[in-house]
């Protein structure tokens, strides 16, 4: 959601292909602070970020997703291996998008965890 002079509004975001969202703001805290700052959102070049990430032409992936939120889509390789991209080019956040006619979500976790596999990735990440 979006909200501008008041009102709140959906946001779309199209998966077929590379695009923006306006910039949108975390949910306020109970004393209407906000939690988070102003974050765009884009989709990831390749979507399902199992290898290194792309810009549009013209940019770097670097200067592309660097603060964004990327939208990537599960499967493919790893949780951990499409965190690692997207830490590579310093997003703000991840937000996996469950694929279709799949009811449940799956756990995002990290084969090898107990032995320290994962501890350098600290983009947080979210399924939906």
């Amino acid at each position: 959601w979006t909200q501008r002079s008041g009102t709140p509004r959906p946001t779309r975001i199209d998966l077929s292909g590379p695009g923006e969202s306006p910039p949108f703001k975390a949910m306020a805290s109970d004393d209407g602070a906000w939690l988070f700052a102003t974050r765009r959102a884009v989709v990831a070049m390749p979507l399902d970020a199992c290898s290194p990430l792309q810009a549009p032409s013209g940019r770097t992936a670097a200067s592309y997703y660097e603060g964004r939120v990327v939208v990537v889509t599960r499967g493919a390789c790893l949780f951990l291996q499409k965190m690692r991209q997207l830490q590579q080019v310093h997003a703000a956040a991840a937000v996996v998008v469950n694929l279709e006619g799949q009811e449940e979500l799956q756990v995002m976790t990290c084969p090898m965890q107990e032995r320290g596999a994962g501890r350098d990735v600290n983009t947080p990440a979210m399924m939906i």
